[in-house]
C-alpha cells in the first residue's frame, strides 16, 4: 500500500489527492478492510441478482 499511496502522491494535482494518498499512507489497514468490504458486497449484490433473474424466469426453460 505504501507504494500505491507515493505514486499517488507523486501524481496528485489537487488537494484533495495528496490527503487521499496521505491517508491510504497512514491508514493501510482500514483502506484493506474498505476494500474487502466493497469486494464482499459486490459479490452478495451478484449473486442475489442471478438468483432474482432465475427465480422470474420460472419454468420458461425450452
Amino acid at each position: 500500500m505504501n507504494h500505491v499511496s507515493s505514486i499517488g502522491l507523486r501524481r496528485a494535482g489537487d488537494a484533495a489527492a495528496v490527503i487521499a494518498a496521505s491517508r491510504m499512507r497512514r491508514t493501510p489497514v482500514a483502506n484493506f478492510r474498505s476494500v474487502s468490504e466493497l469486494v464482499i458486497a459486490v459479490f452478495m449484490v451478484s449473486i442475489l441478482a442471478g438468483a432474482a433473474s432465475e427465480h422470474l424466469r420460472g419454468d420458461r426453460h425450452p
